[in-house]
């Protein structure tokens, strides 16, 4: 039997036969980056009006939809799974509107379980800030064994930054969906040798100090002082005055009295190394490597 006329439908590469719905497509290529530890769940999504289009045999996944309706399409949780989802101009079909054609992820390497991830490793904390944060996504490239805690506000400024989380083979990504930070259990199994929270906003460095955890970030900074594992923090704020890049380009920012005393405060706890400059952060990176290779 055909398909029901105005639902939401994809073909499958040239085979016109076989129909899937689109949003299961993209749910079923996004846990598959989930189970392989690439990515983590996303709820996010925008709305879009969908027209009829035609699809050129062999081009991929092409999601459709009546020109009456309009539905919500998961654009961040293809995007997330690494699906194409470039806007086109159909120019061929009777009623010429926009489509987005969702094309097929690459193969991507067996799945890997818990025993195939190699431990103790780096845990690396996002938080809201812009400061170095370009700096800070290329550093953790440079890292083989890595988890790295997304939260909700590291989330926000990766897509105003325009970066992506593209990161070696074997690195998990956990987001800030969940109010009790479940991810946070690892800490009290060894799992990692050394939290690394950078770039660390005014905002996360003040909730570190009062022992406030109500983030994935914060959360991580709490598990670790508790499980006594050695903790960096890039802190952004750490001069009267200070250059720094917006989204937009360089600004100068003026650092409240408070979010200084909060940064000397931090400097006082146990097992925490708070450094100011990118350049202190990769040298206490790389002084932490050698610690760990000696064991």
């Amino acid at each position: 039997m055909g398909p029901r006329r105005g639902s939401l439908l994809a073909t499958r590469g040239s085979d016109r036969r076989s129909w899937y719905p689109a949003r299961d497509i993209l749910r079923e290529a996004t846990r598959d980056k989930v189970r392989d530890g690439q990515i983590a769940e996303t709820s996010l999504s925008s709305k879009a009006r969908l027209r009829p289009t035609r699809e050129s045999a062999g081009k991929g996944v092409t999601a459709r939809l009546g020109a009456e309706q309009a539905i919500q399409v998961e654009f961040r949780a293809a995007q997330d799974a690494g699906l194409d989802t470039a806007g086109q101009r159909n120019r061929g079909a009777t009623n010429a509107g926009r489509c987005w054609t969702v094309r097929q992820p690459h193969a991507t390497a067996p799945a890997m379980t818990n025993d195939d991830i190699p431990t103790p490793r780096f845990g690396w904390a996002l938080t809201g800030s812009g400061h170095f944060f370009k700096e800070s996504i290329e550093m953790m490239r440079g890292l083989d064994h890595l988890d790295v805690f997304v939260s909700k506000a590291a989330a926000e400024v990766m897509r105003m930054y325009k970066q992506d989380l593209t990161l070696p083979a074997g690195t998990r990504i956990f987001k800030d969906t969940t109010a009790s930070a479940a991810p946070v259990g690892n800490f009290y199994f060894g799992v990692y040798h050394t939290l690394i929270v950078a770039p660390a906003s005014s905002n996360t460095v003040a909730k570190c100090v009062y022992g406030i955890s109500d983030n994935l970030a914060t959360n991580c900074f709490a598990q670790a002082g508790k499980c006594r594992v050695p903790t960096i923090v890039f802190a952004c704020d750490t001069a009267p005055e200070m250059d720094t890049e917006a989204p937009s380009g360089m600004v100068k920012v003026y650092p409240r009295r408070i979010d200084l005393e909060n940064t000397a405060r931090l400097k006082t706890f146990d097992d925490t190394t708070v450094v100011e400059s990118l350049a202190d952060l990769i040298a206490a990176v790389d002084a932490r490597k050698r610690d760990v290779a000696k064991r």
